[in-house]
Protein backbone atom coordinates (compact mmCIF):
# COMPACT_ATOMS: atom_id res chain seq x y z
CA UNK A 1 0.00 0.00 0.00
CA UNK A 2 1.25 3.33 -0.70
CA UNK A 3 0.67 7.41 -0.27
CA UNK A 4 0.57 9.69 -2.99
CA UNK A 5 0.81 13.19 -3.13
CA UNK A 6 0.18 13.16 1.16
CA UNK A 7 0.84 16.05 3.77
CA UNK A 8 3.90 16.10 3.99
CA UNK A 9 5.09 13.10 2.16
CA UNK A 10 7.71 14.97 0.43
CA UNK A 11 5.66 16.78 -2.57
CA UNK A 12 3.67 14.02 -3.96
CA UNK A 13 6.89 10.82 -3.86
CA UNK A 14 5.86 7.91 -2.83
CA UNK A 15 6.45 6.28 0.09
CA UNK A 16 5.97 2.40 1.52
CA UNK A 17 4.31 2.70 5.01
CA UNK A 18 6.05 -0.50 6.21
CA UNK A 19 9.55 1.01 6.02
CA UNK A 20 9.33 4.38 6.45
CA UNK A 21 5.83 5.71 7.88
CA UNK A 22 5.25 5.82 11.76
CA UNK A 23 3.68 2.80 13.81
CA UNK A 24 0.29 2.01 12.85
CA UNK A 25 0.20 4.94 10.11
CA UNK A 26 -1.51 3.98 6.30
CA UNK A 27 -2.32 5.90 3.52
CA UNK A 28 -4.22 9.61 3.79
CA UNK A 29 -6.54 8.42 1.77
CA UNK A 30 -6.32 9.93 -1.81
CA UNK A 31 -9.36 11.44 -3.44
CA UNK A 32 -11.65 9.09 -1.54
CA UNK A 33 -14.27 10.54 0.30
CA UNK A 34 -13.90 8.06 3.63
CA UNK A 35 -12.71 9.57 6.53
CA UNK A 36 -9.85 7.44 7.42
CA UNK A 37 -7.23 7.60 10.44
CA UNK A 38 -3.67 8.19 8.50
CA UNK A 39 -0.98 10.38 10.08
CA UNK A 40 -0.98 13.34 7.65
CA UNK A 41 2.98 13.31 7.41
CA UNK A 42 4.97 10.48 6.39
CA UNK A 43 8.49 10.52 7.05
CA UNK A 44 10.10 10.13 4.18
CA UNK A 45 14.07 9.94 5.33
CA UNK A 46 15.09 7.06 7.47
CA UNK A 47 18.57 7.98 7.69
CA UNK A 48 17.92 10.43 10.85
CA UNK A 49 18.81 8.38 14.18
CA UNK A 50 15.07 7.75 15.93
CA UNK A 51 16.59 9.39 19.08
CA UNK A 52 17.34 12.63 17.35
CA UNK A 53 13.71 13.78 18.37
CA UNK A 54 13.89 12.40 21.84
CA UNK A 55 16.98 14.15 22.43
CA UNK A 56 15.77 17.49 21.00
CA UNK A 57 12.43 17.39 22.68
CA UNK A 58 14.86 16.37 26.41
CA UNK A 59 16.61 19.67 25.24
CA UNK A 60 13.81 21.69 25.16
CA UNK A 61 12.28 20.91 28.16
CA UNK A 62 15.37 21.59 29.71
CA UNK A 63 15.54 24.82 28.06
CA UNK A 64 12.03 25.61 28.68
CA UNK A 65 12.41 24.97 32.67
CA UNK A 66 15.11 27.24 32.87
CA UNK A 67 12.64 30.29 31.25
CA UNK A 68 10.26 29.23 33.68
CA UNK A 69 12.83 29.61 36.79
CA UNK A 70 12.55 33.15 37.04
CA UNK A 71 8.58 33.22 37.63
CA UNK A 72 8.64 31.29 40.47
CA UNK A 73 10.30 33.75 42.41
CA UNK A 74 7.73 36.92 40.33
CA UNK A 75 7.43 39.75 43.12
CA UNK A 76 7.46 37.47 46.37
CA UNK A 77 6.85 38.01 49.39
CA UNK A 78 4.63 40.61 47.34
CA UNK A 79 1.60 38.91 45.85
CA UNK A 80 1.32 40.63 43.08
CA UNK A 81 -1.04 38.62 40.94
CA UNK A 82 -4.69 38.67 41.92
CA UNK A 83 -5.62 34.73 41.47
CA UNK A 84 -3.33 32.86 43.55
CA UNK A 85 -3.87 33.83 46.59
CA UNK A 86 -7.34 32.02 46.68
CA UNK A 87 -5.59 28.72 45.11
CA UNK A 88 -2.92 29.04 48.03
CA UNK A 89 -4.95 30.09 51.04
CA UNK A 90 -7.63 27.51 50.37
CA UNK A 91 -4.65 24.68 50.05
CA UNK A 92 -3.28 26.17 53.59
CA UNK A 93 -7.30 25.89 54.68
CA UNK A 94 -7.24 22.07 53.94
CA UNK A 95 -4.34 21.21 56.05
CA UNK A 96 -6.13 23.34 58.82
CA UNK A 97 -9.37 22.40 58.48
CA UNK A 98 -8.05 18.51 58.19
CA UNK A 99 -9.88 17.97 55.48
CA UNK A 100 -9.13 17.34 51.71
CA UNK A 101 -11.97 18.88 50.16
CA UNK A 102 -11.55 22.38 49.46
CA UNK A 103 -14.00 25.39 50.77
CA UNK A 104 -14.44 27.31 47.61
CA UNK A 105 -16.08 26.57 43.84
CA UNK A 106 -14.91 30.08 42.26
CA UNK A 107 -13.14 28.31 38.47
CA UNK A 108 -13.17 25.51 40.58
CA UNK A 109 -9.58 25.16 41.24
CA UNK A 110 -9.99 22.03 43.04
CA UNK A 111 -7.48 20.06 41.26
CA UNK A 112 -4.78 22.50 41.76
CA UNK A 113 -5.72 23.36 45.42
CA UNK A 114 -5.77 19.57 46.25
CA UNK A 115 -2.29 19.00 45.02
CA UNK A 116 -1.03 21.81 46.35
CA UNK A 117 -1.75 20.96 49.40
CA UNK A 118 -0.53 17.61 49.65
CA UNK A 119 3.00 19.14 48.39
CA UNK A 120 2.68 21.44 51.54
CA UNK A 121 1.98 18.84 53.57
CA UNK A 122 4.90 16.95 52.37
CA UNK A 123 6.93 20.76 52.76
CA UNK A 124 5.38 20.48 55.62
CA UNK A 125 6.67 17.37 57.01
CA UNK A 126 10.04 17.39 55.71
CA UNK A 127 10.43 20.79 57.43
CA UNK A 128 9.73 19.27 60.83
CA UNK A 129 6.52 21.77 61.11
CA UNK A 130 2.53 21.92 60.56
CA UNK A 131 2.43 23.65 57.20
CA UNK A 132 -0.43 26.26 57.92
CA UNK A 133 1.81 27.60 61.02
CA UNK A 134 4.91 27.92 58.67
CA UNK A 135 2.50 29.41 56.16
CA UNK A 136 1.36 32.05 58.84
CA UNK A 137 4.79 33.05 59.61
CA UNK A 138 5.63 33.57 56.53
CA UNK A 139 3.80 32.29 53.31
CA UNK A 140 6.78 32.65 50.70
CA UNK A 141 8.11 29.45 50.37
CA UNK A 142 4.16 27.99 49.53
CA UNK A 143 3.37 30.30 47.02
CA UNK A 144 7.08 29.20 44.95
CA UNK A 145 6.22 25.55 45.87
CA UNK A 146 2.24 26.36 44.04
CA UNK A 147 4.27 27.87 41.19
CA UNK A 148 6.53 25.08 40.75
CA UNK A 149 3.96 22.94 40.50
CA UNK A 150 2.60 25.05 37.41
CA UNK A 151 5.82 24.78 35.80
CA UNK A 152 5.68 21.06 35.73
CA UNK A 153 2.44 21.03 34.49
CA UNK A 154 3.76 23.34 31.67
CA UNK A 155 6.67 20.74 30.89
CA UNK A 156 4.37 18.10 30.89
CA UNK A 157 2.19 20.20 28.07
CA UNK A 158 5.67 20.12 26.02
CA UNK A 159 6.11 16.70 26.42
CA UNK A 160 1.99 15.90 25.47
CA UNK A 161 3.04 18.31 22.58
CA UNK A 162 5.62 16.22 21.33
CA UNK A 163 3.49 12.94 21.54
CA UNK A 164 0.63 13.88 19.62
CA UNK A 165 2.72 15.81 17.07
CA UNK A 166 4.71 13.09 16.45
CA UNK A 167 1.68 10.75 15.26
CA UNK A 168 1.98 13.19 12.64
CA UNK A 169 5.35 12.57 11.09
CA UNK A 170 8.85 12.48 13.27
CA UNK A 171 9.90 16.41 12.95
CA UNK A 172 6.10 17.68 13.75
CA UNK A 173 6.36 16.35 17.08
CA UNK A 174 9.93 18.69 17.99
CA UNK A 175 7.89 21.83 16.29
CA UNK A 176 5.11 21.34 18.64
CA UNK A 177 7.12 20.83 21.48
CA UNK A 178 9.45 23.78 21.03
CA UNK A 179 6.07 26.12 20.25
CA UNK A 180 4.43 24.89 23.35
CA UNK A 181 7.80 25.36 25.29
CA UNK A 182 8.24 28.74 23.72
CA UNK A 183 4.75 30.38 22.85
CA UNK A 184 5.12 33.48 25.17
CA UNK A 185 1.54 33.72 26.98
CA UNK A 186 2.46 30.06 27.70
CA UNK A 187 5.63 30.80 29.44
CA UNK A 188 3.95 34.08 31.57
CA UNK A 189 1.29 32.00 32.55
CA UNK A 190 3.99 29.11 33.02
CA UNK A 191 5.08 30.24 36.59
CA UNK A 192 1.75 31.25 38.73
CA UNK A 193 -0.30 29.37 41.01
CA UNK A 194 -2.97 29.77 38.70
CA UNK A 195 -5.04 27.04 36.62
CA UNK A 196 -4.95 28.32 32.94
CA UNK A 197 -1.93 25.97 32.01
CA UNK A 198 -3.29 23.08 34.29
CA UNK A 199 -6.10 23.86 32.09
CA UNK A 200 -4.10 23.56 28.98
CA UNK A 201 -1.74 20.63 29.65
CA UNK A 202 -5.08 18.54 30.44
CA UNK A 203 -6.85 19.19 27.09
CA UNK A 204 -3.46 18.23 25.37
CA UNK A 205 -3.53 14.88 27.31
CA UNK A 206 -7.23 14.64 26.04
CA UNK A 207 -6.25 14.98 22.37
CA UNK A 208 -3.53 12.33 23.09
CA UNK A 209 -5.85 10.39 24.81
CA UNK A 210 -8.45 10.82 21.64
CA UNK A 211 -5.37 9.42 19.33
CA UNK A 212 -4.80 6.15 21.04
CA UNK A 213 -8.96 5.62 20.73
CA UNK A 214 -8.65 6.25 16.90
CA UNK A 215 -5.68 3.75 17.10
CA UNK A 216 -7.09 1.68 19.25
CA UNK A 217 -10.84 2.14 20.51
CA UNK A 218 -10.74 0.49 23.49
CA UNK A 219 -12.45 0.85 26.65
CA UNK A 220 -8.79 1.63 28.34
CA UNK A 221 -8.41 4.41 26.05
CA UNK A 222 -12.07 5.81 26.73
CA UNK A 223 -12.00 6.00 30.03
CA UNK A 224 -8.52 7.45 30.23
CA UNK A 225 -10.62 10.46 28.19
CA UNK A 226 -12.75 10.41 30.76
CA UNK A 227 -10.79 10.96 33.32
CA UNK A 228 -8.71 13.30 32.08
CA UNK A 229 -11.71 15.41 31.41
CA UNK A 230 -13.07 15.10 34.79
CA UNK A 231 -9.55 16.50 36.12
CA UNK A 232 -9.83 19.19 34.01
CA UNK A 233 -13.05 20.01 35.22
CA UNK A 234 -12.02 20.10 38.41
CA UNK A 235 -9.72 22.57 37.52
CA UNK A 236 -11.72 25.09 35.40
CA UNK A 237 -15.29 24.56 34.59
CA UNK A 238 -15.04 24.78 30.42
CA UNK A 239 -12.58 21.76 31.18
CA UNK A 240 -16.02 20.04 30.23
CA UNK A 241 -16.04 21.16 26.52
CA UNK A 242 -13.14 18.08 26.83
CA UNK A 243 -15.59 15.77 26.54
CA UNK A 244 -16.50 17.21 22.57
CA UNK A 245 -13.60 15.79 20.92
CA UNK A 246 -14.09 12.34 22.67
CA UNK A 247 -17.65 11.93 21.23
CA UNK A 248 -16.31 13.61 17.97
CA UNK A 249 -13.41 10.20 17.90
CA UNK A 250 -16.10 7.67 19.12
CA UNK A 251 -18.25 8.90 16.18
CA UNK A 252 -14.97 9.03 13.85
CA UNK A 253 -14.89 5.23 14.40
CA UNK A 254 -18.10 4.80 14.02
CA UNK A 255 -17.97 5.90 10.38
CA UNK A 256 -14.99 3.79 9.72
CA UNK A 257 -15.49 0.51 11.18
CA UNK A 258 -19.96 1.00 11.04
CA UNK A 259 -19.40 -1.10 14.08
CA UNK A 260 -22.46 0.59 15.85
CA UNK A 261 -22.95 -1.24 19.12
CA UNK A 262 -19.56 -0.57 20.42
CA UNK A 263 -19.99 3.18 19.30
CA UNK A 264 -23.41 3.03 21.12
CA UNK A 265 -21.81 1.68 24.66
CA UNK A 266 -18.93 3.70 24.55
CA UNK A 267 -21.14 6.82 23.76
CA UNK A 268 -23.34 6.01 26.66
CA UNK A 269 -20.98 4.68 29.33
CA UNK A 270 -18.57 7.60 28.83
CA UNK A 271 -20.53 10.29 30.83
CA UNK A 272 -21.11 7.54 33.71
CA UNK A 273 -16.99 7.18 33.46
CA UNK A 274 -16.37 11.11 33.90
CA UNK A 275 -19.02 11.27 36.82
CA UNK A 276 -17.26 8.23 38.38
CA UNK A 277 -14.17 9.88 37.66
CA UNK A 278 -14.87 13.19 39.25
CA UNK A 279 -16.73 11.78 41.98
CA UNK A 280 -13.22 10.24 43.28
CA UNK A 281 -11.33 13.28 42.11
CA UNK A 282 -13.73 15.99 43.70
CA UNK A 283 -17.37 14.73 45.08
CA UNK A 284 -18.60 18.24 45.97
CA UNK A 285 -18.73 18.99 42.26
CA UNK A 286 -21.50 16.43 41.90
CA UNK A 287 -22.77 16.64 45.16
CA UNK A 288 -22.67 20.64 46.10
CA UNK A 289 -24.06 21.33 42.85
CA UNK A 290 -25.67 24.43 43.82
CA UNK A 291 -22.56 26.34 44.39
CA UNK A 292 -21.31 25.15 41.27
CA UNK A 293 -24.34 26.13 39.34
CA UNK A 294 -24.14 29.90 41.38
CA UNK A 295 -20.70 30.15 40.36
CA UNK A 296 -21.22 29.23 36.68
CA UNK A 297 -24.34 31.83 36.63
CA UNK A 298 -22.19 34.43 38.35
CA UNK A 299 -19.38 33.90 35.97
CA UNK A 300 -21.03 34.16 33.05
CA UNK A 301 -22.24 38.17 33.06
CA UNK A 302 -20.70 40.61 32.16
CA UNK A 303 -20.58 42.84 35.41
CA UNK A 304 -17.20 43.31 36.02
CA UNK A 305 -14.48 46.11 35.84
CA UNK A 306 -13.14 46.36 32.58
CA UNK A 307 -15.51 44.24 31.11
CA UNK A 308 -15.66 45.25 26.86
CA UNK A 309 -19.84 45.19 26.40
CA UNK A 310 -18.58 43.58 23.13
CA UNK A 311 -21.19 41.71 21.05
CA UNK A 312 -20.16 37.88 20.69
CA UNK A 313 -18.64 38.13 17.05
CA UNK A 314 -16.54 40.85 19.13
CA UNK A 315 -14.88 38.78 22.07
CA UNK A 316 -14.95 35.89 19.48
CA UNK A 317 -12.59 38.24 17.34
CA UNK A 318 -10.65 39.46 20.93
CA UNK A 319 -9.30 35.90 21.05
CA UNK A 320 -8.82 35.42 17.34
CA UNK A 321 -6.56 38.98 17.27
CA UNK A 322 -4.83 38.09 20.68
CA UNK A 323 -3.49 34.88 19.61
CA UNK A 324 -2.12 36.37 16.06
CA UNK A 325 -0.40 38.96 17.20
CA UNK A 326 1.48 36.37 19.62
CA UNK A 327 2.00 34.21 16.34
CA UNK A 328 3.23 36.98 14.07
CA UNK A 329 2.60 36.23 10.01
CA UNK A 330 4.89 33.28 9.83
CA UNK A 331 3.05 31.27 12.07
CA UNK A 332 -0.49 32.52 11.12
CA UNK A 333 0.70 31.07 7.82
CA UNK A 334 1.70 28.21 9.28
CA UNK A 335 -1.47 27.47 10.85
CA UNK A 336 -3.41 27.87 7.65
CA UNK A 337 -1.53 25.43 5.87
CA UNK A 338 -1.88 23.01 8.53
CA UNK A 339 -5.68 23.79 8.48
CA UNK A 340 -5.69 23.23 4.51
CA UNK A 341 -3.68 19.99 4.88
CA UNK A 342 -5.98 18.39 7.63
CA UNK A 343 -9.28 19.28 5.56
CA UNK A 344 -7.73 18.02 2.50
CA UNK A 345 -6.12 14.75 3.65
CA UNK A 346 -9.94 13.96 5.85
CA UNK A 347 -7.47 12.04 8.28
CA UNK A 348 -9.58 11.40 11.10
CA UNK A 349 -6.78 11.75 13.69
CA UNK A 350 -6.99 15.40 13.26
CA UNK A 351 -10.12 15.71 14.54
CA UNK A 352 -8.34 15.99 18.16
CA UNK A 353 -6.56 18.78 17.23
CA UNK A 354 -9.51 21.18 17.37
CA UNK A 355 -10.08 21.06 21.23
CA UNK A 356 -9.53 24.50 21.24
CA UNK A 357 -12.48 25.34 18.53
CA UNK A 358 -15.10 24.96 20.90
CA UNK A 359 -13.08 26.08 23.64
CA UNK A 360 -13.24 29.25 21.75
CA UNK A 361 -16.62 29.56 20.84
CA UNK A 362 -17.93 28.62 24.54
CA UNK A 363 -15.30 30.95 26.19
CA UNK A 364 -16.63 34.47 23.93
CA UNK A 365 -20.06 33.33 24.84
CA UNK A 366 -19.14 34.87 28.76
CA UNK A 367 -19.27 38.50 29.02
CA UNK A 368 -16.02 38.99 30.01
CA UNK A 369 -12.77 38.41 28.21
CA UNK A 370 -9.17 37.68 29.56
CA UNK A 371 -6.05 37.17 27.55
CA UNK A 372 -4.97 34.09 29.44
CA UNK A 373 -8.28 32.50 28.44
CA UNK A 374 -7.28 32.09 25.31
CA UNK A 375 -4.76 29.31 26.52
CA UNK A 376 -6.55 26.57 26.15
CA UNK A 377 -7.39 27.99 22.33
CA UNK A 378 -3.68 28.31 21.26
CA UNK A 379 -3.55 24.21 21.68
CA UNK A 380 -4.96 23.94 17.98
CA UNK A 381 -3.42 26.92 17.00
CA UNK A 382 0.33 25.67 17.98
CA UNK A 383 -0.55 21.91 17.09
CA UNK A 384 -2.01 23.12 13.63
CA UNK A 385 1.34 25.48 13.34
CA UNK A 386 3.50 22.23 13.90
CA UNK A 387 2.30 20.69 10.96
CA UNK A 388 2.47 23.59 8.59
CA UNK A 389 5.73 23.99 9.55
CA UNK A 390 7.49 20.60 9.39
CA UNK A 391 5.39 19.96 6.04
CA UNK A 392 6.37 23.24 5.02
CA UNK A 393 10.23 22.71 6.20
CA UNK A 394 10.14 19.32 4.07
CA UNK A 395 9.05 20.79 0.85
CA UNK A 396 11.25 23.75 0.99
CA UNK A 397 13.87 21.52 1.22
CA UNK A 398 12.70 19.54 -1.81
CA UNK A 399 12.92 22.79 -3.59
CA UNK A 400 16.25 23.76 -2.21
CA UNK A 401 17.70 20.44 -4.38
CA UNK A 402 16.27 21.90 -7.63
CA UNK A 403 18.23 22.06 -10.62
CA UNK A 404 16.74 25.84 -10.62
CA UNK A 405 18.47 28.78 -8.82
CA UNK A 406 15.81 30.91 -8.68
CA UNK A 407 13.88 28.41 -6.95
CA UNK A 408 16.16 27.48 -4.40
CA UNK A 409 16.67 31.23 -4.01
CA UNK A 410 12.59 31.43 -2.74
CA UNK A 411 13.51 28.33 -0.86
CA UNK A 412 16.30 29.53 1.51
CA UNK A 413 14.22 32.69 1.74
CA UNK A 414 11.20 30.56 3.01
CA UNK A 415 13.67 28.68 5.37
CA UNK A 416 14.93 31.79 6.33
CA UNK A 417 11.30 33.37 7.29
CA UNK A 418 10.67 30.33 9.27
CA UNK A 419 14.00 30.46 11.20
CA UNK A 420 13.14 34.30 12.14
CA UNK A 421 9.79 33.41 13.48
CA UNK A 422 11.55 30.85 15.70
CA UNK A 423 13.66 32.92 16.33
CA UNK A 424 10.94 35.68 17.15
CA UNK A 425 9.71 33.06 19.95
CA UNK A 426 12.35 32.67 21.65
CA UNK A 427 13.10 36.96 22.17
CA UNK A 428 9.22 36.87 23.00
CA UNK A 429 10.47 34.74 25.77
CA UNK A 430 13.78 35.77 26.84
CA UNK A 431 11.71 39.18 27.11
CA UNK A 432 8.67 37.38 29.41
CA UNK A 433 11.77 35.76 31.61
CA UNK A 434 13.32 38.80 32.01
CA UNK A 435 10.43 40.41 33.54
CA UNK A 436 10.07 38.27 36.28
CA UNK A 437 13.52 38.78 36.59
CA UNK A 438 13.12 42.72 36.99
CA UNK A 439 11.78 44.76 39.40
CA UNK A 440 8.07 45.56 39.33
CA UNK A 441 6.78 49.32 39.74
CA UNK A 442 4.57 48.58 42.80
CA UNK A 443 7.47 46.96 44.74
CA UNK A 444 10.10 49.94 43.33
CA UNK A 445 7.50 52.74 44.59
CA UNK A 446 6.88 51.58 48.21
CA UNK A 447 10.04 52.50 50.11
CA UNK A 448 9.80 56.07 48.10
CA UNK A 449 6.33 56.36 49.46
CA UNK A 450 7.27 55.52 53.09
CA UNK A 451 10.31 57.50 53.15
CA UNK A 452 8.16 60.61 51.88
CA UNK A 453 5.41 60.04 54.86
CA UNK A 454 2.95 58.50 52.23
CA UNK A 455 1.57 55.56 53.54
CA UNK A 456 -1.98 53.28 53.80
CA UNK A 457 -3.32 55.29 56.83
CA UNK A 458 -3.07 59.18 54.37
CA UNK A 459 -3.54 57.83 51.37
CA UNK A 460 -6.79 56.39 49.13
CA UNK A 461 -5.44 54.09 46.73
CA UNK A 462 -7.85 51.79 44.26
CA UNK A 463 -5.89 48.40 43.34
CA UNK A 464 -2.58 47.04 41.77
CA UNK A 465 -0.45 49.52 43.05
CA UNK A 466 1.83 49.52 46.18
CA UNK A 467 -0.48 49.64 48.81
CA UNK A 468 -2.45 47.17 47.13
CA UNK A 469 -0.67 44.50 44.90
CA UNK A 470 -3.57 42.73 43.35
CA UNK A 471 -6.85 43.67 44.36
CA UNK A 472 -9.24 46.27 43.37
CA UNK A 473 -10.57 49.44 45.02
CA UNK A 474 -12.96 51.55 43.45
CA UNK A 475 -12.48 55.69 44.53
CA UNK A 476 -16.40 56.63 44.77
CA UNK A 477 -16.06 54.16 47.96
CA UNK A 478 -13.39 57.04 49.01
CA UNK A 479 -13.53 60.11 47.29
CA UNK A 480 -16.34 61.96 46.25
CA UNK A 481 -16.85 65.27 43.75
CA UNK A 482 -18.60 68.26 45.03
CA UNK A 483 -19.14 70.88 42.39
CA UNK A 484 -16.18 69.74 40.12
CA UNK A 485 -13.66 69.41 43.11
CA UNK A 486 -12.43 66.17 44.44
CA UNK A 487 -12.38 65.66 48.12
CA UNK A 488 -11.98 62.59 50.54
CA UNK A 489 -14.40 60.91 52.58
CA UNK A 490 -11.82 60.58 54.99
CA UNK A 491 -9.78 64.41 55.85
CA UNK A 492 -7.34 62.06 56.53
CA UNK A 493 -6.48 61.33 53.38
CA UNK A 494 -4.08 63.37 51.71
CA UNK A 495 -3.03 61.43 48.43
CA UNK A 496 -4.72 59.55 45.77
CA UNK A 497 -2.15 56.62 44.32
CA UNK A 498 -3.80 55.08 40.94
CA UNK A 499 -2.20 52.51 39.18
CA UNK A 500 -2.71 51.47 35.08
CA UNK A 501 -3.79 48.39 35.95
CA UNK A 502 -7.17 49.72 36.82
CA UNK A 503 -7.49 53.09 35.05
CA UNK A 504 -6.53 51.47 31.98
CA UNK A 505 -9.34 48.76 32.45
CA UNK A 506 -11.45 51.97 33.46
CA UNK A 507 -11.41 53.98 30.27
CA UNK A 508 -11.99 51.05 28.59
CA UNK A 509 -15.37 50.19 30.34
CA UNK A 510 -18.54 50.65 28.67
CA UNK A 511 -19.94 52.05 32.07
CA UNK A 512 -18.10 55.42 32.93
CA UNK A 513 -19.41 55.33 36.17
CA UNK A 514 -15.49 55.39 37.41
CA UNK A 515 -13.85 57.61 34.75
CA UNK A 516 -15.43 60.87 36.07
CA UNK A 517 -12.85 60.26 39.56
CA UNK A 518 -9.59 59.34 37.42
CA UNK A 519 -10.16 62.28 35.25
CA UNK A 520 -11.07 64.40 38.60
CA UNK A 521 -7.82 63.03 40.26
CA UNK A 522 -5.39 63.90 36.76
CA UNK A 523 -6.14 67.66 37.69
CA UNK A 524 -4.47 67.29 40.87
CA UNK A 525 -0.75 68.12 41.21
CA UNK A 526 1.12 65.19 40.48
CA UNK A 527 4.01 64.12 42.98
CA UNK A 528 5.64 61.26 41.60
CA UNK A 529 5.35 58.48 38.90
CA UNK A 530 7.13 55.42 37.93
CA UNK A 531 6.66 54.26 34.15
CA UNK A 532 7.81 50.85 33.81
CA UNK A 533 9.58 49.98 30.23
CA UNK A 534 7.81 48.62 27.11
CA UNK A 535 4.15 49.51 28.17
CA UNK A 536 2.17 48.80 31.44
CA UNK A 537 1.66 45.00 30.44
CA UNK A 538 4.21 42.55 29.57
CA UNK A 539 1.44 40.62 27.82
CA UNK A 540 1.51 43.44 25.61
CA UNK A 541 4.97 43.29 23.77
CA UNK A 542 4.79 40.91 21.54
CA UNK A 543 5.05 39.72 18.70
CA UNK A 544 8.27 41.94 19.02
CA UNK A 545 11.11 41.52 16.67
CA UNK A 546 14.43 40.27 17.73
CA UNK A 547 16.33 43.80 17.85
CA UNK A 548 13.44 45.06 19.75
CA UNK A 549 13.09 42.27 22.21
CA UNK A 550 17.00 43.04 22.79
CA UNK A 551 16.07 46.92 23.03
CA UNK A 552 13.60 45.73 25.94
CA UNK A 553 16.28 43.08 27.83
CA UNK A 554 19.23 45.87 27.63
CA UNK A 555 16.87 48.23 29.49
CA UNK A 556 15.35 45.90 31.79
CA UNK A 557 18.92 45.13 33.22
CA UNK A 558 20.07 47.89 33.03
CA UNK A 559 17.53 48.99 35.73
CA UNK A 560 14.11 49.45 33.78
CA UNK A 561 10.66 48.36 35.44
CA UNK A 562 8.12 46.29 34.66
CA UNK A 563 4.61 46.61 35.85
CA UNK A 564 1.97 48.88 35.81
CA UNK A 565 2.35 52.66 36.00
CA UNK A 566 1.91 53.84 39.28
CA UNK A 567 0.88 57.69 39.89
CA UNK A 568 0.47 59.53 43.25
CA UNK A 569 -0.96 62.95 43.24
CA UNK A 570 -1.63 65.12 45.73
CA UNK A 571 -5.01 65.88 47.26
CA UNK A 572 -6.35 69.48 48.20
CA UNK A 573 -6.37 71.04 51.64
CA UNK A 574 -9.28 70.96 53.07
CA UNK A 575 -10.46 73.88 55.24
CA UNK A 576 -10.63 73.67 59.34
CA UNK A 577 -14.36 73.10 60.10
Amino acid sequence: MTSTGGVGSGGGSTVEPSAEVEPGAVSDGGNDCELTTQPLHAVARTSTSPRAPRTILLTILIAAAVVRIPGILWGLPALLHPDERVVVVDAIGMITRHTFEPSIFYRPDHLEIKLDSLVFRLYGFFAGGRADVMFRQDGTVFYALARTVTVLFSLGAVALAHLVGSRFGRWTGPIAAFLFAFYPPFVANSSLATPDIWLTCLLTAVVWSCLRYLERPSWRSLTVGCVLTALAVATKYPGALGALPIVAVIVAVLVRSGDRARAVRHLVTAPFAFVLALLVISPTLVTNFAAVRAQLVGQSGSGHLGASGLTYPGRAWYYVEYLGGWLGIVLIAATLFGLYLTVKARAAQAIPLFVGVPFWLGVSALGLQWFRWSLPMAITVLLLAAIGVSTALDRLMAFRSSGRPHVRSLATIGTAAIVLSGVSQLCGTAVTATIFATADTRIVALPWLTAHGIVRENSVYDGYNPFRNAGIGRLPAQLEIRDGALVPLDPERKYVVISSYLYDRVYGDPDPQLEPYYRAVEKLPLVAEWVPAGGSDFQGLAPLAPWRSIQLIARFTAGAMTGPTIKVYALPTLPAG
